[in-house]
């Protein structure tokens, strides 16, 4: 007997639904028409126990014997380019299955979602079809991306989605007993992906903690846009009707349930019931149990208990933020997600909160709040001034040496801040009426300095120091290392070579020269640091001078080298600061970063795990490059081939570097290497190449005579060789063998660059120069490298193939 279009339809409807919301469902659906919901009910009743006796068979016989039955749902089924491995979950929907490539290209896991058995009616199939074409314009870190769909052979539509291996949200806050800010900073990075898909008219209409996992790394992804609604389109409409509603009722707003038009505000509801939920372990309004008629009379009308008086740590501000979130009427919320990201930041920050009444009072005391020591300072610093006054007289003799060097000091600054100003000031004239640089400003600054203060050389060393910071801050190397080499020469005569001023200054010479690539020079001023800090007798300037001349021999490929150097620097680094410190930190940093180069990957894995975990338990330790930290953790997740771990951290650190420094960030060029080598890996050359452009503009825009120029060429030369494209490989690698030669003579790289090029001149019957280059390839790596080690095992491989021609 054929099934009526209306039974099919509710049928269609209620099976997304969980269990206990199917009841409700139907009851209101069916009204008064018993025999309808009868009929319904009893096909539900039918779908569950068939479902339940399939998944009993599954387990008997394993489900890849059941795939020629439904082969768009059992294991072991191939999907396009993709083989189910397990199942995951299963709802109303669809069910969701682990992957993996079915090809053996590379390595990758993904999540494979389907059409759920009997779910093939028009509004199922529309459905499921309008989530994949919702994924596929949403690509951001915080929302599961879309990577592959198709349909099956029977007609069944899937796509594929990136693998989130993590847990629901709300069990992540409770296995690791989340602080009320740790809960605030998840739901900042939830608000991420809500507010990129907003910007992209996409509402999601059911977030809840099922659709937001949280990976090990303590990061979170949205899933399950299955009944998002875009903006811009009345595709949907049948789902804001009354009747077939397939929402989460406790984490649905009012005019959702009532089946109103919806819009952003939908969503900023159902994100403050998470993070009610989150913060109190309770929902905001219980609607266990409840009719739909019911559910709707209490989500509209009550008030949700204040969240402070469920958690005592909650504060009022944070309190007012949930309130006004969860507030009934659209128009009483916050406008946009942005609008509740920027309460929940400035709540985290001690700043005020848009959702609290300005009052002066308020204003004032955030303001203490937040700069409690600048406030401390300033009030004794006026009491010590009242005091002064009347203490004066009888300790003048005995702080007049004192007083002195105050005023000593107090006329340097000022005498900083007035030159400063008169060489801004005298730009006016010059200009005639054209834009003055900051350049030509620092310019005229630095031949003022040359020529005044001759008399007053610590004021001099003083002026120098500051504008080559300036210089440094924009990128001027050269005139950076100028002035500081004067000013080196003016520090040793004035406090001379074994002070703390002195030594200062060489290690910010260090640094410089190490930016720029003279490693050799670097080095020479890192063995000077070395004795100065023996003199200090301070075990910690000790450890940092170790870690600096470490840091060059590892740079210029000595390895055993630097491993002395790196322990040593630990060594010192712990025994003075301790643990906790950030200086500890870096040398811990430096030692595993030479770990993993050296093929020691789990264990400098496991150091960087260590150092991520002091950082998050030492908040104030904010001096620890986390992006140093990120490319560590990425490179050793690389190396242990673990690809999409090692890819979300380098995807992560870009965003948020270009998010708060600009797509131009000097230390984007490092994650985008890093993004190269796994595409490389996984046989994505496009990207790979593309990823190495972007590094190759960063270093030419950053440092264009760096050693690291060499590099990029000659990974560009080797992705291009790997696509048999010599032809393009030829000139980049003949720059990197150049450049290489040039910077790092002693170093093994130089090696790889010629057995490269060597063999790319093969192709096109160089045998002279091809032959040359390979020997000579073999010979560098062969004296740095052990015979069994990978570069020098296809450096012999090519020779080899070479001589083996006819």
């Amino acid at each position: 007997m054929p099934i009526s279009p209306r039974i099919e339809e509710l049928f269609n409807e209620a099976i997304t639904l969980s269990p206990d919301d199917r009841d409700r469902f139907l009851k209101q659906a069916c009204g008064d028409d018993q025999a309808l919901y009868d009929e319904v009910s009893s096909l539900l009743t039918a779908a569950n126990e068939s479902e339940a006796f399939f998944d009993g068979l599954s387990n008997k016989v394993g489900l890849s014997a059941l795939a020629e039955d439904d082969s768009s749902t059992f294991i072991e089924k191939r999907l396009g380019q993709w083989r189910l491995v397990s199942l995951l979950g299963r709802g109303g929907m669809g069910a969701v299955y682990l992957a993996e490539r079915a090809d053996g290209e590379f390595e990758k896991r993904v999540a494979v979602k389907t059409l759920s058995i009997g779910l093939d009616s028009h509004v199922a199939k529309e459905r499921f079809i309008n989530e994949r074409q919702i994924l596929a314009r949403l690509v951001h870190d915080n929302i599961a991306r879309l990577l592959d769909g198709g349909v099956s052979d029977d007609g069944t539509p899937y796509f594929v989605m990136d693998y989130v291996d993590g847990v629901r949200i709300d069990e992540y806050c409770r296995r690791h007993q989340c602080s009320v800010r740790q809960a605030v900073d998840l739901v900042l990075e939830v608000s991420n992906g809500v507010q990129y898909a907003h910007r992209n008219l996409v509402i999601h209409r059911d977030l809840k903690p099922t659709n937001i996992l949280v990976d090990h790394f303590g990061y979170p992804r949205l899933l399950d846009f299955g009944i998002a609604k875009v903006l811009e389109s009345d595709q949907d409409v049948a789902l804001t009707q009354i009747a077939q509603r397939p929402v989460t009722p406790a984490y649905a707003s009012p005019e959702m349930l009532r089946g109103e038009a919806v819009d952003v505000t939908t969503d900023v509801y159902s994100i403050g019931v998470v993070l009610y939920q989150l913060l109190t372990g309770v929902l905001p309004i219980d609607v266990e149990g409840l009719s739909l008629a019911e559910l709707h009379a209490k989500v509209s009308r009550q008030s949700p208990k204040p969240a402070r008086h469920c958690n005592d740590l909650i504060d009022t501000d944070l309190d007012a933020i949930l309130s006004r979130a969860l507030a009934k009427d659209p128009a009483d919320r916050y406008a946009s997600m942005e609008s509740l990201a920027s309460d929940l930041r400035h709540w985290r920050e001690g700043m005020p909160v848009s959702a609290k009444s300005p009052s002066w009072f308020y204003r004032a005391r955030k303001f203490v709040g937040r700069n409690v020591t600048a406030v401390a300072l300033s009030t004794v610093a006026i009491v010590s001034l009242a005091g002064f006054a009347l203490f004066a007289s009888l300790s003048a003799a005995r702080s007049e040496q004192q007083r002195l060097a105050v005023l000593a000091e107090r006329n340097r600054l000022q005498a900083t801040q007035d030159f400063l100003v008169s060489i801004f000031e005298a730009a006016g004239p010059k200009a005639e009426g054209r834009t003055v640089t900051a350049r030509e400003i620092l310019e005229s600054g630095r031949e003022r300095v040359q020529q005044e203060f001759t008399d007053e050389p610590r004021l001099r060393a003083d002026m120098m120091e500051t504008i080559a910071g300036v210089y440094m801050a924009m990128g001027l190397n050269n005139e950076t290392q100028e002035l500081m080499y004067e000013r080196k020469t003016l520090v040793a005569e004035l406090d001379g070579q074994n002070s703390r001023e002195y030594f200062d200054i060489l290690m910010h010479l260090a640094e410089s020269e190490d930016m720029v690539g003279n490693y050799a020079q670097a080095e020479a001023l890192a063995y000077e640091l070395i004795d100065i800090s023996k003199v200090l007798g301070d075990l910690a300037s000790q450890g940092e001078a170790h870690g600096r001349l470490g840091r060059m021999m590892h740079l210029q490929g000595d390895y055993e080298g630097a491993d002395l150097q790196y322990r040593e620097a630990l060594r010192l680094l712990q025994q003075s600061l301790g643990d906790d410190d950030m200086r500890t930190a870096a040398a811990k940093l430096n030692l595993a970063t030479l770990l993993d180069h050296t093929g020691s990957h789990q264990e400098a894995y496991d150091i960087f795990l260590d150092i991520e975990a002091t950082h998050k338990r030492v908040k104030k330790n904010k001096e620890i490059v986390e992006t140093d930290l990120h490319l560590g953790m990425a490179r050793s997740l690389t190396n242990l081939k673990r690809y999409d771990e090692a890819m979300a951290i380098y995807q992560k650190t870009m965003d948020q570097n270009i998010r708060l420094y600009g797509p131009d960030y000097t230390y984007n060029l490092y994650i985008a290497n890093g993004m190269s080598s796994v595409a490389e890996i996984r046989g994505d050359y496009g990207e790979a190449l593309r990823m190495q452009e972007e590094a190759r503009r960063l270093i030419m825009l950053h440092t264009p005579d760096s050693p690291n120029v060499g590099r990029v060429h000659l990974n560009l030369g080797r992705i291009n060789q790997l696509q048999d494209r010599c032809e393009s490989a030829i000139p980049t690698l003949r720059e990197a063998v150049e450049i290489l030669s040039d910077k790092l003579p002693d170093h093994f790289v130089v090696g790889q660059a010629k057995w490269r090029l060597g063999a790319c001149l093969a192709e096109f019957q160089e045998d002279a120069e091809a032959e040359s280059l390979l020997l000579e390839g073999v010979a560098i790596l062969t004296t740095h490298l052990d015979d069994d080690h990978r570069f020098v095992m296809r450096a012999r491989e090519a020779l080899a193939a070479f001589q083996a021609r006819d």
